[in-house]
């Protein structure tokens, strides 16, 4: 995913698909996704927003906000899909979308 939102998927090396997702991405982001999950979890760091994105068509499927006013300082993925992640006032998050 670029800056300017334009998801490219890729197989064994040859770009598969590219779509413009509309959602701009800053250094502020992180990106996640496991290799059997259906969804992109996109993270932006300072405001606490999670978009979550259909890993085929890079369509937005729904938007969370976490409740803390903290900044999200790290995030990780499991291989079954469940969603970890640090806020700055050290609280572990647990999130899961199906």
């Amino acid at each position: 995913m670029n800056a300017q939102g334009t998801l490219s998927t890729y197989y064994q090396g040859e770009r598969e698909n590219v779509v413009a997702t509309g959602l701009a991405v800053t250094a502020d982001h992180q990106l996640l996704s496991s290799n059997e999950g259906l969804s992109l979890y996109l993270f932006n760091k300072k405001t606490g927003r999670i978009s979550v994105l259909d890993k085929k068509t890079g369509t937005l499927l729904k938007t969370l906000r976490i409740g803390s006013e903290q900044s999200i300082t790290a995030a990780a993925i499991s291989p079954n899909g469940t969603v970890y992640f640090v806020t700055a006032d050290n609280k572990v998050w647990k999130i899961t979308v199906q």
